[in-house]
C-alpha cells in the first residue's frame, strides 16, 4: 500500500518557518545560558563554603559532606 502526502509548502510560509526556527534556536541558546550562568554561581557558593572551618559551617547546620547536597537540591532527587 502506497502513501501519498497531499501537504503542500508555500512559499509563503518559508520566512514565518525560517523565524520560527531562529526564535528556537535563540530560546535554546538562552536557556543553556540560564543554566550555565546557575551552575557557575553554585560553584562558586560550594567553593565560599568549603573555605569555611568545621566550626564555622557547624554553626550554620551544616557537615562538609553536605555542601554539595544542600547547594544542589533542587536539582538532585535526593
Amino acid at each position: 500500500m502506497a502513501y501519498h502526502d497531499t501537504a503542500q509548502t508555500h512559499a509563503a510560509d518559508l520566512p514565518h518557518r525560517i523565524a520560527a526556527g531562529i526564535k528556537n534556536a535563540f530560546s535554546v541558546l538562552g536557556q543553556a545560558m540560564i543554566a550555565a550562568a546557575s551552575a557557575n554561581r553554585r560553584l562558586k557558593l560550594v567553593e565560599r563554603l568549603n573555605e569555611k572551618s568545621d566550626a564555622e559551617l557547624a554553626q550554620m547546620g551544616l557537615r562538609r559532606e553536605d555542601i554539595v547536597r544542600r547547594v544542589f537540591s533542587d536539582m538532585l532527587d535526593v
